[in-house]
């Protein structure tokens, strides 16, 4: 059998570990990470800092869905080298696309889509596995202080749900844990593909 580490602590399982048969082929809720060194990257930018979730949207089988972020650049002449990205299900195929300053409405985005696109052609793959993806990008895009950047990543022929961070706590035992979304208007978006756009 597997001896396999959770990630809820000691109180849980055997001080943390529980064993998984190699007769098991499946375990539900798992999900595999990828690493990339920390040394890549001078910065990243998210909004998710729990790397939970705490509602979701439905993906209808074998529909489509959209999941935007926006961010404002801070830095003089960053580059935009790649994208990273969670999914809950595998073999589904996503496509990214950055816009450079899309439209402001009273200092918010409200139309991810409105703004440049700084890629020829859409970024496309198909996910192996549930998990975290960091995808490269063909070509460096350059960003320059105050400039807004909105990644628009479509996922279809999904079977699975977008999952997006609330302000909630939970408990279990003598565990309590507290998720704080903090994202702002503007911020984060989803769609299903008829550019309407649903703020997050």
């Amino acid at each position: 059998a597997w001896l396999v580490r959770n990630s809820w602590g000691s109180g849980h399982g055997d001080g943390g570990y529980f064993w998984l048969s190699y007769y098991d082929n499946t375990m539900s809720g798992g999900r595999a990470y990828k690493a990339v060194s920390p040394d890549k990257y001078d910065y990243n930018y998210r909004y998710d800092t729990t790397g939970s979730n705490g509602s979701y949207i439905n993906a209808v089988e074998n529909g489509t869905i959209e999941s935007v972020n926006i961010f404002e650049i801070k830095n003089d002449q960053e580059v935009l080298n790649a994208v990273q990205f969670a999914t809950q299900w595998s073999n589904t195929h996503y496509s990214i696309q950055i816009y450079k300053n899309p439209e402001l409405t009273d200092g918010v985005v409200t139309n991810p889509e409105s703004g440049e696109a700084m890629l020829q052609t859409p970024v496309t793959g198909t996910t192996t596995y549930a998990g975290l993806y960091t995808v490269n990008l063909p070509s460096p895009v350059t960003l320059s202080t105050d400039d807004y950047v909105a990644v628009v990543i479509t996922f279809s022929n999904g079977s699975g749900y977008l999952f997006y961070d609330v302000t909630q706590s939970s408990s279990s035992g003598d565990v309590v844990w507290e998720e704080v979304n903090t994202t702002a208007a503007g911020q984060s978006f989803y769609g299903n593909g008829s550019s309407t756009w649903t703020d997050m």
